[in-house]
């Protein structure tokens, strides 16, 4: 069971809960995914809220893959290369769009100076419970 809150007398949140915990069930680590299509071609060019929705469909596909779906996912770390706050608008609105207002995950969004490589620049990590 996955529960999630904002408690009382914390901030309000944008695009994560301050809370999440799993009671039983499996643990499934994704890797960090990246706006890759099944090719290696990227997805969304030089624009990061269009490789995060390329990267959050992969997330979709990895999950399901492992029987899960955006529903069980608790926790993700999202790295952006160069971030800047005027890209958090575009990244919170993939987020709830994908993950839904009421099943956002834990977020740490960090900002960093490069990936793995130089055309890559948003990488998210998940960790999801099922059951």
């Amino acid at each position: 069971m996955i529960t999630r809150k904002n408690p009382e007398g914390a901030y309000p949140p944008r695009g994560y809960h301050h809370i999440v915990t799993a009671e039983g069930g499996k643990h499934v680590w994704l890797a960090g995914q990246v706006a890759y299509d099944e090719h290696r071609n990227l997805i969304g060019g030089d624009d990061v809220q269009l490789q995060t929705r390329a990267v959050l469909a992969n997330i979709g596909h990895r999950l399901a893959a492992a029987g899960a779906g955006p529903e069980h996912v608790v926790r993700i770390t999202t790295y952006v290369v160069g971030y800047e706050p005027a890209h958090l608008a575009g990244i919170m609105e993939e987020l709830n769009t994908f993950f839904g207002p009421e099943n956002l995950p834990t977020n740490t969004l960090i900002g960093v100076s490069c990936l793995a490589l130089p055309e890559l620049l948003v990488e998210i990590e998940p960790v999801a419970v099922i059951g």
